[in-house]
């Protein structure tokens, strides 16, 4: 995860991520649709019980500290909105916050 998300700072890289990213979920309507499946093409379930979005007594790491992976999910559900792309990190938050929660209560 500290790898990708340090490749990410790189411009390139970032646009081959955001290209395979559109070929990856660009063709699904629904944003929260594409988020869920990209996460499940980025990262196993097992690999995500170690993070949590903001709790810092959880002793698990914020997954809101790595602002390039947080971007590409931004990326992946912007909408458009008068000819205008909008990035919503709002939803994105939530999406996290309320996935890494269902993923730990699976578990326990």
């Amino acid at each position: 995860m500290d790898e990708f998300e340090t490749e990410l700072n790189d411009e390139k890289r970032k646009k081959q991520a955001q290209s395979w990213v559109d070929r990856t979920v660009g063709q699904i309507a629904d944003a929260e649709q594409r988020m869920k499946v990209l996460l499940e093409r980025l990262i196993d379930k097992n690999v995500l019980l170690n993070f949590c979005w903001t709790d810092t007594t959880s002793g698990k790491r914020r997954l809101d500290q790595y602002k390039n992976f947080v971007r590409l999910f931004e990326y992946a559900s912007r909408t458009m909105l008068f000819n205008t792309v909008v990035f919503n990190h709002g939803f994105v938050a939530s999406f996290f916050a309320k996935t890494l929660d269902y993923v730990a209560q699976q578990v326990g």
